[in-house]
């Protein structure tokens, strides 16, 4: 007979065994004490898995309870550097103390210099020749 190996095989066997005894009783009666450490050990093992259950699910809500801890509190730490920010200043070298990276110093802005302005001699416009405006030559010519 192949050897049981999980616990709900386990068990059944040994309820097998059980039974078969009752069965036979009265054949088995040196046997007697052995059956009744079978008994006790199926009770304990019963008790055992029930246990084992329970610290399982214990064991599944003591994890959820800690990941929800674990959100809450890395919400409430950002809050509290931001607090630590607004009382310090998010330049104060004391922030990373607290884990938080101050900001730089801002160096003064260069402001370019201005264009060098050119002075250059005016130069004197080219004489033109005046030409006479077409409405301007309509109106000196005699109308007859």
């Amino acid at each position: 007979m192949a050897t049981a190996t999980s616990f709900a095989d386990v068990i059944l066997d040994w309820e097998r065994l059980l039974a078969a005894h009752e069965d036979n009783s009265g054949i088995l009666g040196s046997a007697e004490p052995q059956r009744a450490a079978l008994e006790g050990l199926l009770a304990e093992a019963r008790e055992l898995k029930a246990r084992q259950d329970s610290f399982t699910a214990a064991k599944q809500q003591a994890t959820d309870d800690l990941g929800v801890a674990v959100a809450d509190g890395r919400e409430v730490a950002r809050r509290y550097r931001s607090a630590v920010k607004a009382v310090l200043g998010t330049r104060s070298q004391r922030l990373v103390q607290f884990g938080i990276e101050p900001l730089p110093e801002r160096k003064p802005r260069r402001t370019p210099p201005p264009p060098p302005v050119e002075i250059a001699a005016p130069t004197p416009p080219a004489a033109k020749p005046e030409q006479p405006s077409a409405a301007a030559a309509n109106e000196k010519t005699p109308q007859s």
